[in-house]
């Protein structure tokens, strides 16, 4: 007896070795990867998410739909002449295949709603999100539609694998199967296209490239393969021969899986993390808001260092000329004096290296945190010694010019949300293009000596309002709310000390033009206004009250924040 039930030719031409082959080394294939994923989720990186578990029920799936397409080849399935084929295993061998279709449809659904919450998990920019979920969505309804339809290809349902009922109609096979295969890959496009704004945004390591590379690659074959799926349905109208097509659907679906999956394996190469190169950025960085902010921050920066620009508006009466425009030595004082500045105070840890820069911007090129067990103000805590004893260190690369901090990842990840979603990645060099170096000094300081205020600050005495909103704003997007109440502490010390009155307009001023309606600092501002009284403090006429008068005209929000504040629960 051959392989083929009822078959009266057993030397007759088929595929079905081939059908064997591919289905069963797809699957075991299949299988390692996505075992390798949930393991290096599980083990690793210690999180097993909703996007892991969505591609171990696909594979489910896909084995099931590889398992009824192997068992469809006892039934005639790849026999390459239709006399060969037993005409009484026509029907069963068609009520198999519409048995593994559904499962087929939805293990394209499954490894392409995986990657969307892959994606979903790693953004954080809202408008960004708002676009995959609207794709989410789109994708399951078009597939749950599909899904529908070919369970619905025939009235009665059972004329599609019984030639024997010759009334009813279908819909055409090659027609259906067209569209809804365009349909596939329109979503395998745009699958592979949403993580597009996070590459454009991020720079990663050669090795890294590689390996995101090596998925689109894979998204690409997959893309063809249902391609080449549309073309064996059109020609199978002639041959009558199922197999070609039901192949491609085996390779699309196993594929589809190891695609989204090799990400995820990223953290089980440790080289691919310690030895990388050091333009490396996680996936989660991506905001669009922040791309808009440091564009907006370069064209400020190239309008005040131009001085025609300067002289042009101060000529129009719009404007005053900066002292640095005729003498940059005001200007340079502080950056000057920052280098020895930071090298006192790392010293202050127990060690450190500072290499000076002479880009004109440049304060440090190479920051390293180096902590010593007997500095007396590290090793008072023994908490804080038993993370630094056994945490690794990372390389944070700062501004433009890559200003290398090396910080220990517990510390980071205790202090900043933004650094405990990185790590959760593994990434142990992340660059921050838009962060200011002497802020991001003040801030790695701060998480070494917690508690401690640091009030000889060339940054400070330079602009006190200024380097407030400053640290302000690095703590909000580094997510270290400890990190701006110790600014607010700081400066209000610091203004104490020197006699000056906080928060005052030029403080105020600068809080509402630089943050946006809502913020904590915007509320702090307002209540300290409304605790303070000014315009009963300074009557009409003094140049207090002009200041405040012409404050409350330009940001009349001002006065709406000030009656919120002292409302009444």
């Amino acid at each position: 007896m051959g392989w083929v039930y009822n078959s009266v030719n057993p030397d007759a031409a088929t595929n079905s070795p081939t059908i064997l082959g591919v289905g069963v080394f797809l699957t075991i294939l299949s299988l390692s990867i996505v075992s390798l994923r949930l393991y290096v989720r599980a083990r690793i990186v210690r999180t097993v998410t909703i996007d892991d578990w969505i591609i171990v029920a696909t594979w489910f799936l896909a084995f099931i739909f590889v398992t009824i397409t192997l068992a469809q080849t006892r039934w005639g399935l790849g026999l390459q002449v239709v006399a060969d084929i037993p005409p009484q295993n026509v029907p069963q061998s068609g009520l198999l295949q519409y048995i593994s279709a559904p499962f087929y449809i939805l293990s394209l659904l499954g490894f392409k709603i995986s990657a969307i919450f892959t994606f979903l998990r790693t953004a954080v920019d809202l408008t960004y999100r708002r676009v995959i979920v609207a794709l989410a969505i789109t994708c399951s309804i078009f597939h749950f539609s599909f899904f529908i339809a070919q369970l619905n290809l025939c009235n009665p349902v059972a004329k599609q694998w019984d030639p024997s009922i010759t009334d009813g109609k279908c819909l055409p096979l090659v027609t259906f199967n067209s569209v809804m295969g365009s349909f596939v890959i329109l979503f395998n496009i745009l699958t592979m296209l949403t993580p597009t704004p996070i590459l454009l945004h991020s720079c990663f390591s050669i090795r890294k490239n590689i390996v995101i590379g090596f998925a689109f690659l894979l998204g690409l074959i997959v893309t063809i393969t249902q391609l080449m799926r549309i073309l064996s349905i059109a020609s199978q109208v002639k041959t009558n021969d199922h197999s070609q097509a039901l192949i491609w659907s085996m390779v699309e679906t196993n594929l589809g899986m190891v695609a989204v999956s090799i990400l995820p394996l990223a953290p089980l190469f440790q080289s691919f993390l310690e030895k990388g190169s050091i333009r490396s950025l996680s996936l989660s960085s991506y905001d669009t808001r922040r791309s808009y902010d440091k564009l907006k921050c370069y064209l400020q920066k190239m309008r005040r260092e131009n001085k025609t620009w300067n002289r042009l508006v101060m000529f129009l009466g719009y404007g005053e000329m900066h002292p640095d425009i005729e003498s940059g030595s005001r200007r340079d004082a502080p950056t000057s004096r920052l280098g020895s500045r930071m090298g006192s105070r790392m010293g202050h840890f127990g060690g450190g290296s500072i290499e000076e820069l002479t880009f004109p911007m440049g304060i440090l090129k190479t920051t390293e945190v180096i902590i010593s067990r007997e500095g007396s103000e590290i090793g008072r805590e023994v908490r804080g010694e038993r993370i630094l004893s056994f945490s690794k260190t990372v390389s944070i690369l700062v501004g433009p010019d890559k200003q290398s901090f090396n910080v220990h990842q517990d510390l980071l990840a205790l202090h900043s949300t933004f650094f405990r979603d990185h790590f959760t990645f593994a990434e142990q060099t992340i660059i921050l293009p838009a962060v200011n170096a002497a802020e991001f000094a003040e801030f790695a300081a701060w998480i070494y000596n917690l508690g401690s205020l640091n009030l000889d600050n060339d940054r400070i005495e330079y602009d006190c309002d200024t380097t407030l909103d400053q640290d302000w704003a690095l703590g909000s997007f580094l997510g270290a709310p400890k990190y701006q109440n110790k600014s607010l502490v700081l400066y209000g010390i610091y203004y104490n000390i020197h006699g000056r009155q906080w928060l005052n307009t030029n403080s105020i001023r600068i809080i509402y033009e630089r943050r946006s309606p809502g913020s904590k600092l915007r509320k702090f501002a307002a209540h300290s206004i409304a605790a303070k009284s000014p315009f009963k403090e300074h009557k009409p006429g003094t140049p207090e009250f002009a200041e405040l008068d012409a404050l409350l005209k330009k940001y009349p929000e001002i006065s709406i924040d000030i009656v919120h504040a002292t409302a009444k629960d």
